[in-house]
């Protein structure tokens, strides 16, 4: 992180080194830990930052093992930041994907973060797997990109900067038609019922394939809830979690209902939680990286 935030700074923190060291650029000068606080060029994330370079000062490099105890023995505070890779959370995933019920070829993460779920999912591949992890906010995707690496786990888990929208469509050009078996949304991504009905419109999905989706309470994603229940297709479980809810949905064969309008309830429901999520910091930070400039009708919204 230092050799990217500070070129030519004589101290690098370990997952600094690390990436110098396979960019094949020799270190100069101290390489311990920087004495102040890393932050991004900008000075966000620093929690993010602060969280990676914590694991990375406590794990081996290569120890898959040893990172996720060590992401399980953080606090309860930093759950917003590890996401489904701890906790209660990490134990939903974990249950989600072996409901599968065989070893997966392809996971699809929306949303990943810091990268950390994404090395927790990568256990359930089958031989010759991969983890696809999208990410639109280029600063978390390279903090996921050095959490992979000093995982060990570069050849497995692919870290892709931009917006479902545009990777999905690559995703089925590089892996076909039937080869996601499950699907994970993170409270990072955004409009749920748009990636599930991408899933659906490129058949990206595999025989008995599953869902999981994070904070659909805060603020809730009624259009999802009820595309899920409504489709015939998805068998859902809701698991509470920290005053919120954890979604798993197995997939069934065949095809779900053809798409209709949410009836106005929920459309009405959709519009209040979409005005609740505009005044996060979070989606304050994803508009300033959106490819176009909000429509007039939402900004009436607002």
């Amino acid at each position: 992180m230092t050799a990217i935030d500070e070129p030519g700074h004589d101290q690098h923190d370990a997952l600094s080194i690390r990436l110098l060291q396979r960019a094949g650029r020799p270190l100069q000068g101290d390489s311990t830990l920087p004495a102040s606080p890393l932050s991004s060029p900008r000075g966000e994330y620093r929690r993010e930052l602060r969280v990676a370079t914590g694991l990375a000062a406590r794990v081996a490099m290569g120890n898959v093992q040893g990172l996720l105890a060590a992401i399980e023995a953080n606090e309860e505070s930093m759950a917003d930041v590890l996401g489904f890779s701890m906790g209660e959370r990490g134990a939903a995933l974990d249950a989600a994907l072996q409901a599968v019920g065989n070893p997966l070829q392809v996971v699809v993460e929306v949303g990943c973060g810091i990268g950390c779920a994404a090395v927790r999912s990568s256990r359930f591949l089958r031989a010759g797997g991969c983890v696809v992890a999208c990410e639109e906010d280029a600063l978390l995707a390279a903090i996921a990109m050095c959490m992979v690496e000093w995982a060990g786990l570069s050849e497995v888990i692919h870290v892709w900067v931009g917006r479902s929208e545009q990777l999905l469509p690559r995703l089925r050009c590089i892996h076909g038609p039937s080869c996601v078996g499950a699907l994970v949304l993170n409270s990072q991504g955004n409009e749920y019922q748009e990636d599930l009905a991408r899933m659906e419109s490129l058949g990206l999905w595999a025989k008995n394939a599953v869902v999981v989706a994070d904070q659909l309470l805060q603020p809730i994603a009624p259009e999802f809830m009820w595309r899920i229940c409504s489709s015939g297709v998805y068998k859902p479980f809701i698991i509470p979690v920290l005053h919120d809810w954890v979604l798993i949905a197995v997939r069934s064969a065949g095809d779900p209902e053809p798409s209709s309008l949410p009836p106005q309830a929920v459309a009405q429901l959709r519009h209040r939680a979409d005005e609740a999520r505009r005044r996060t910091p979070a989606w304050h930070q994803r508009d300033k990286l959106a490819v176009a400039p909000p429509s007039p009708q939402s900004g009436e919204a607002e």
